[in-house]
Parts: C-alpha cells; sequence; structure tokens
C-alpha cells in the first residue's frame, strides 16, 4: 500500500521512500506515519499551509525531508519531534519570514546536516531582517543554503556551528540583496570551506574581508556585475592566509571591454589557487604579465565568452606548470581572419603551427584539455603544424569555421578526443591525423569532407586510428565510402553517419570487429546485398550491433523479399524499426510492422509476374520455332551451303585444363621484389606450382586489380615483412585478407618471412590482429639465400599436404 495520490519505492518488501510532490495536496496524508521504515518522504511543490505538532513522529529512520515550494507560514517547535535520525531537511519557497520564526524551531533536529531555507520572502523584501537565530539548533548542519540578508549578520552565536562548511547565500536559487561585504561579515563562520555570494548585488567587499576564513577552498563571486575588477582586487587581498583553491569571477564586469592588467591578481601569487573562471566579463586583452602573477599550482583556466581581439598570453601558459585544463571557447566578438591583426586564436594556432622557427610552439607540461570552439574565426587554410613536447588528451575546436587543413599535425600521441565539428571544412589533408593513433573519439560531423573521404582510395585519412571507439561523420554530404576505408578501425564501438546522401552499404564491415552501433539514418540506402546481410547477420549474434535505418528509401519489389524477411527475422537490431517504410514502385509506401502481409503481397504480385513473363517467353519461343522449321523446309537446297560457309568461320571452343596447379600468393613490397623474385623461380620450377605475384594500383582507381581474385584462388600466402611492408596501406590489405581467409577455411595458410628488423611497436600500430599473429607464429628469419628458398618449400608443402 502507499498513501493516496503518492508513489512508493519498496526495499526488501520495505516502502522506504514516499514522493507525493506536484500532488496539489492541502495537507500532508494521515497516514504516513505508518510506514515506520521511511527513509525520504517528499512533500515539495504543494499547497500545505500547516503541520502539526508531532507530524512525522514516530518515523524514527526518516533522513530526508523536502516540504519546498509549499504554503507554510510558521514553524512550532513541537512540528518535527522525534525526528532524530533526519539528515536532510529542505522548506525552500515557503510563506515565512526570518523574524517569525520560532527560535526553538529546530531543536529536535540535532542531527540534520543539510539544511536549506531560501526564497522564503515572496511578497515583499524585508530590508532589516537576519539570519534565523533557529538554525543555531542544528549542531551538525555541514551545509546551510539561506537567502541573503543585505543587513544581516552571523553573530558570535554562529560560532557554535562548529561543522559548517558549506554557506551558500545566493540569489540564483533563492534571494540576495548583499550591497557590500564588510571585513567582519564572516568572522564567526570560521570553519568554512566553500562560500557562495553568486548574484547578491555587491557593489563593494572590504580589503582582506574573506582573510579570516582559514580553510575557505571555494569562493564564488559570480554574477555581480557592479562589482569589477577594483572589487575583486580586495576580494583577493591576504586570500594567501586561506587554503583558496577554486575562485568564480563569471560575468562581473559588464559595462564596457576592459584589459585585465598585471596587478589584477597579484594577491593570488602565494595561494594554493588550482581553478580560476573569468567567463563573461568583456574582457579585450590580458597582459602577459598577468599569467607570472599566477600561482605554479593553477590546473584549471577558463576564459570563456569575452571579447578578446588579442591573445598573446597564450604564449607564456608554459609558465603556469601545473595547467590541466584551459578554456577560450565563445569569443563571439572576435570575427577577424587570418590576415588582420592579432585576434586571440589566431596568435594561439600561430604559436602551435611554429611558424617561428627561433620560437618552438611552448605547452604548459601537464596540459591535458584545451576547448576553444566557437570562436567564430574565418580560416580558409590551417598549416601543417608542429606540436611537440605535449600530453594534450583534448582538442575542441569546433564551430570555427576553418575549411582546409593542408598537412599533417604532428606530435599529438597522447590526443583521445579530437572535436572539428560544425566548422564547414571542405578538405582534410590524408595524413593529417597521422601522428594521432590514442585517438578515441573523433567528432568531424557537420562539415563538407564527403568528396574527401570518396577520393581516399588509398584509404589514408583513418589508416592510423586503431584506438579509435566513437566515430562521428554525420552530415557530410558523403555518397559513397572506399571499401576499406574504416580497415584499421578494428577498436571502433560507434559509427555515426547520418544525414549524409548514402545509398547503399558500400564499405568493409568484416574488419570492425567491434562495433556495436551503427547510425545511417536520414540517408538514401533502399538495400543491402546478401553479403553484407550475412556479415551483419554475425555482427548481430557477436557484438549485439544495433543499427539505425530510420528515413531511408528502403525497396519493396520482387528482387528483395529476402531481404524485407531478413529485417522482420532481425528487427530487435535496429532502432525503432516500426517506424521504418519501404516504397513499392508505384510510389506507395508500407511500414514494415506489416511484415507478414507485406510478404504475402509481394509473393502473390511476383507469382502473377512471373506467370505473365513465362506466357510472354513461351509464346515468343514457339512462334521463333515454328519460324525456324518452315525456313528449314522451304530452304532444303541451301542447308549443305550453309553449313559448309558456317564450319570456315567458326574455330572450335578451346578445352579447359582442368588439371589445375596449387597456387601460392606473394604479398611483399616493391623494396623486396629481387629476393621474393628468386622466391617464386624456385617454386615454380621445383614444385611446378603457380604464383600470383605483387599488383600495384594507380592513384584513384577504385580497387585493387587482381587483389581479391588473387586470394581468392590461392591455397597459401606468403608474406615478406618489412618495414616498408608495414607502411604500405595495400600490403597490409592483403596479409588482413589473408588473415579472413584463414578464418574461412580454418587452417593455417600463412607464411610469414621477415627481411629486416622490425620495431615491434610498428607491429602492434598497424592492427591489433596482425600483433596477436606474429606473436604466435614467429616469422622465420633467413640466413642465407639457399636457406630462405628451403624453408619456403618446405613449408608451402607443409600445407599443401593438410
Amino acid at each position: 500500500m502507499c498513501p493516496g495520490k503518492c508513489s512508493c519505492g519498496y526495499r526488501d518488501n520495505r516502502t522506504y521512500r514516499v514522493n507525493c510532490s506536484y500532488e496539489g495536496l492541502t495537507h500532508v496524508p494521515t497516514d504516513i506515519r505508518n510506514y515506520k521504515e521511511l527513509k525520504f518522504i517528499l512533500l515539495n511543490n504543494n499547497h500545505i499551509s500547516a503541520l502539526k505538532n508531532g507530524q512525522f513522529s514516530g518515523l524514527n529512520e526518516l533522513n530526508y525531508l523536502d516540504l519546498s515550494n509549499n504554503h507554510l507560514e510558521e514553524l512550532s517547535s513541537e512540528m518535527f519531534i522525534g525526528m532524530i535520525n533526519l539528515k536532510t531537511l529542505k522548506l525552500n519557497y515557503n510563506r515565512m519570514y526570518m523574524g517569525e520564526i520560532y527560535e526553538n524551531a529546530f531543536k529536535f533536529l540535532e542531527n540534520v546536516q543539510v539544511f536549506e531555507m531560501y526564497g522564503i520572502y515572496n511578497d515583499f523584501l524585508v530590508e532589516d531582517s537576519s539570519y534565523p537565530v533557529s538554525v543555531l539548533n542544528l549542531k551538525k548542519v555541514t551545509t546551510l543554503k539561506l537567502d541573503g540578508q543585505n543587513h544581516g549578520s552571523f553573530d558570535k552565536a554562529f560560532m557554535q556551528l562548529k561543522n559548517l562548511q558549506i554557506l551558500s547565500l545566493s540569489g540564483i536559487n533563492g534571494y540576495c540583496t548583499i550591497n557590500r561585504i564588510r571585513e567582519d561579515h564572516f568572522v564567526n563562520c570560521p570553519y568554512l570551506v566553500k562560500l557562495d555570494l553568486s548574484l547578491c548585488d555587491i557593489y563593494s567587499i572590504d580589503a582582506g574581508a574573506f582573510s579570516n576564513l582559514e580553510k575557505l577552498e571555494d569562493l564564488n563571486l559570480s554574477f555581480n556585475h557592479h562589482l569589477e575588477m577594483t572589487g575583486v582586487k580586495n576580494a583577493t587581498v591576504n586570500l594567501k592566509r586561506t587554503n583558496i583553491k577554486a575562485l568564480k569571477l563569471k560575468y562581473i564586469h559588464r559595462k564596457h571591454q576592459i584589459i585585465i592588467e598585471k596587478d589584477a591578481f597579484t594577491e593570488l601569487k602565494n595561494t594554493n589557487l588550482e581553478m580560476l573562471y573569468l567567463d563573461q566579463n568583456k574582457i579585450a586583452r590580458m597582459e602577459q604579465d598577468v599569467i607570472y602573477t599566477l600561482p605554479k599550482t593553477m590546473k584549471f583556466l577558463s576564459v570563456r565568452d569575452n571579447r578578446f581581439t588579442n591573445g598573446k598570453f597564450v604564449k607564456v601558459l608554459y609558465k603556469l606548470e601545473n595547467l590541466e585544463s584551459f578554456d577560450c571557447s565563445f569569443q563571439l566578438q572576435s570575427t577577424l581572419s587570418h590576415g588582420e591583426s592579432p585576434s586571440f586564436i589566431s596568435v594561439f594556432l600561430r604559436s602551435i603551427a611554429n611558424e617561428k622557427k627561433d620560437e618552438p610552439a611552448k605547452f604548459p607540461p601537464k596540459l591535458r584539455h584545451i576547448y576553444a570552439s566557437h570562436m567564430n574565426l574565418h580560416y580558409s587554410l590551417i598549416p601543417s603544424a608542429s606540436l611537440y613536447n605535449n600530453c594534450l588528451e583534448t582538442l575542441d575546436f569546433s564551430s570555427n569555421k576553418f575549411e582546409t587543413f593542408g598537412g599533417e599535425w604532428k606530435g599529438l600521441h597522447s590526443l583521445k578526443l579530437f572535436n572539428l565539428s560544425s566548422n564547414g571544412v571542405r578538405f582534410i589533408h590524408p595524413d593529417f591525423f597521422n601522428d594521432m593513433k590514442n585517438l578515441s573519439v573523433l567528432l568531424l560531423n557537420d562539415n563538407h569532407i564527403g568528396k574527401t573521404i570518396a577520393t581516399d582510395t588509398q584509404f589514408k585519412i583513418f589508416s592510423s586510428q586503431v584506438n579509435l571507439k566513437y566515430l562521428d561523420l554525420s552530415h557530410n554530404e558523403i555518397k559513397e565510402l572506399p571499401k576499406f576505408i574504416f580497415s584499421n578501425l578494428g577498436n571502433l564501438e560507434q559509427l555515426l553517419l547520418k544525414d549524409n546522401v548514402l545509398t547503399a552499404l558500400d564499405f568493409h564491415l568484416q574488419d570492425l570487429y567491434k562495433i556495436k552501433f551503427i547510425d545511417f539514418q536520414n540517408n538514401s540506402i533502399f538495400e543491402f546485398s546478401d553479403i553484407q546481410r550475412d556479415i551483419l547477420s554475425k555482427l548481430f549474434r557477436t557484438n549485439n550491433l544495433t543499427i539505425n535505418l530510420e528515413n531511408n528509401k528502403l525497396k519493396c519489389d520482387c528482387q528483395n523479399p529476402d531481404f524485407l524477411k531478413w529485417f522482420n527475422e532481425n528487427h530487435i537490431h535496429f532502432v525503432n524499426f516500426y517506424n521504418y517504410k519501404c516504397k513499392f514502385k508505384n510510389g506507395s509506401y508500407v511500414f514494415l510492422n506489416r511484415a507478414s502481409e507485406l510478404f504475402s503481397e509481394l509473393s502473390n504480385s511476383c507469382k502473377s509476374l512471373q506467370i505473365t513473363v513465362y506466357s510472354v517467353i513461351g509464346c515468343l519461343l514457339f512462334t521463333l520455332l515454328l519460324s525456324i522449321i518452315a525456313i528449314i523446309y522451304y530452304n532444303k537446297g541451301k542447308r549443305k551451303h550453309i553449313i559448309s560457309l558456317f564450319s570456315r568461320h567458326v574455330q572450335p571452343y578451346e578445352v579447359l585444363d582442368h588439371d589445375e596447379k596449387y597456387v601460392v600468393y606473394l604479398s611483399y613490397s616493391d623494396r623486396s621484389s629481387e629476393v621474393v623474385s628468386r622466391v617464386e623461380e624456385h617454386l615454380v620450377e621445383k614444385m611446378d606450382i603457380s604464383c600470383f605475384g605483387k599488383h600495384k594500383i594507380e592513384y584513384g582507381e577504385p580497387e585493387v586489380p587482381g587483389l581479391t581474385a588473387g586470394l581468392g584462388q590461392s591455397d597459401c600466402i606468403v608474406c615478406f615483412l618489412t618495414q616498408d611492408y608495414l607502411d604500405d596501406g595495400l600490403c597490409v590489405q592483403e596479409f588482413r585478407s589473408g588473415i579472413h581467409k584463414g578464418y574461412e577455411t580454418g587452417r593455417q595458410i600463412l607464411i610469414l618471412i621477415l627481411l629486416e628488423d622490425i620495431d615491434e611497436t610498428n607491429l602492434l600500430i598497424q592492427n591489433e590482429e596482425f600483433y596477436r599473429y606474429v606473436l604466435k607464429n614467429t616469422p622465420y628469419t633467413p640466413r642465407s639465400g639457399e636457406d630462405l628458398l628451403s624453408y619456403v618449400e618446405n613449408q608451402v608443402r607443409e600445407i599443401q599436404s593438410l
């Protein structure tokens, strides 16, 4: 059972939680005391105007009570009797006034740790209100959230609250009208660790007003837009006596653009400050010397949403030895192009691009995250860059109107998340991501790189991202994808291709061993081939793959009933399957959830069509036969002449040799061709077998000629490993295809020859499967030419005998 209009939560067959929020209640349910083991009661957002004395007595397990947003007008000393284990009490937005709360109202709440009572005077402002002394009964309170009173003070009695660590007087939640922070304002709250004075309409702060708070770690003065930098300077005086770690100064200056001068934060020099927020302050420039006055303990610096037209201070950020995150996003007014005066981000880009050889790019040694989105810049070309000596893990350059990335960005070995979304990018150099081998998340959505990807027939653009797990290529005008474009993404789990113009699933799915989700919604895909369906079915079983195909152009006709049947059998693997529609030739649509009916309709219409087609063909053949008989009958004398003439011009068919030879495929790089020639000659002459050699591919060709056929017909594959081999995308593709063939046949068909020393890390970089294979089958290292020929011959014979 549960109190009327309420919902309950149960644990071990007992009611532990009652939620009566937003039910229009005018009183607390009378039977709520029957639930002796209740721990949580939510009565917020109702019309409760009064509480009876002892209303909750007997609920000895209760530790959370929310009475916020009701009509309570007074609190007596007996209302909360018996609530000995209550830990959290919320009385926000009621109709009580500070002066009308009984002094002993909370005397039975000695174990409360979190107490909230803000927004409690809704109708008019009581200027002479003070902070309720009744909270002094909360001996164990650690968190106190009240309205900020302009003339209120924390007198000596508040020294009793020795556990009070978090004090919020913020106007963001309730009301705060503190115009001035006096020097002795918080002298009786010496145990505070976190103080929130945001949106309090503060005009001035006495110098050193927070210096007596020795344990203070977090100070929030944000959204006091009358404070300006003068007030901030006073607030920082003697903060070195505190344990300050986070200082929030958002939206404290909004009148005009300002320059942060070198003495603005000198008082912070000897503090333990780790986080500084300067967002939304119309900052146009920050002098370089400001960085020198910040403490070396700084870990996070945010200058979001300002008006920077000069960002030279970025060049000396490396002085902050412990800086881990830097956020300079949303410089909405910085609409300067690369050729104009030094805007904030242009200085930054020139720095990392290392344009001045005598001033190499310098990063704070521990900097891991850079957020530089929505800078509203117009860069037609981003050059190659060298970003060495860094440990960057996150780069966010989204929404910056960058159009072309013209070369490789080197040195980003630690990068895990790269966001280039919403830039309007039209071209990315194939080597751009080459040095980002640890990327886990790559966001390229909302650009125009469809043509760049379509022309990447060498499969270079994503060839190094072997650790990539999430790739977003949505909304990129992609019409087609090269077959092996994702061949090295063996760890990819989520692939987003929505909002493009794909008509088919034309890339190799076999290489995506760990894929769990593919998003194809809002494309023009009309069907999957038999081979693609088989591969997807396998991934459904092994990876529990899910696909989104909403709003595509699936086709219903006599050629694809198996396709529709396959859909129905695997519908649990398609997101929102019951919204899928397919289209008939006459332009009508039908939902795929009518699968059985749809199959029946297709079957009947196809049978009718077949009967009609067969009838027409039969009539034509019968007519043709009669015509031939008539011609032969009426031209008896000419038959010998015709036969003679025909025999002179038609040669007999060449009889195929059905005694097929054993076939070996030789996979190698150009530098190994001399060695491979000797091996091929030996195998042909001594063993009388056929060998397929290396097939080159010209730039721009859609496929590798003969590769598929050669591997398909081969009985074993010999790979001659060199560093060139590992660097050649075609060679690696041949090797991967060989592994797949081994899986299909269930036999060991690969012979590995190591012609030179190869760094073990390079084997791992190429692909994990390659690495596992090499560990399992140590490549043979030839000692001489004769030894190599003998070894290959023996290995081939051994595989041939299986």
